[in-house]
């Protein structure tokens, strides 16, 4: 920038800061370390990688899953939820709320009771 005399870095995917030292939004590491890179969070293609906090930028933890997912790895269906994670399409459970397992909808037409009610 010649306004004002610095250094204008245009970063490797991946990587983002004035001198391109930290992830970017939906990748995680520690590039200031020795050895260190910037890879993409393993969140099955759950999140928004525009999103800042989508992955934790240290751990690539998946902190906010999308389409109905959940778990470190946005890799499982959300609680009342089935399908595969992996292939975007967790649909909605359709058993009677009162009297099932909500955790345990397999199938849409495949409920588990709760014991208490039968």
């Amino acid at each position: 920038d010649n306004r004002n005399r610095q250094v204008i870095c245009n970063c490797n995917q991946g990587y983002t800061g004035a001198r391109c030292e930290e992830c970017a939004p939906g990748y995680y590491g520690n590039p200031s370390q020795p050895g260190g890179r910037c890879q993409p969070c393993q969140c099955n293609n759950n999140i928004d990688m525009s999103d800042m906090d989508a992955c934790d930028r240290q751990t690539g933890e998946c902190r906010k899953c999308l389409y109905n997912t959940e778990g470190p790895n946005c890799g499982i269906c959300k609680s009342g939820y089935f399908g595969d994670a992996s292939r975007r399409n967790c649909r909605k459970c359709t058993c009677n709320f009162l009297g099932t397992e909500h955790s345990q909808c397999i199938e849409r037409e495949d409920c588990v009771c709760q014991r208490a009610s039968g």
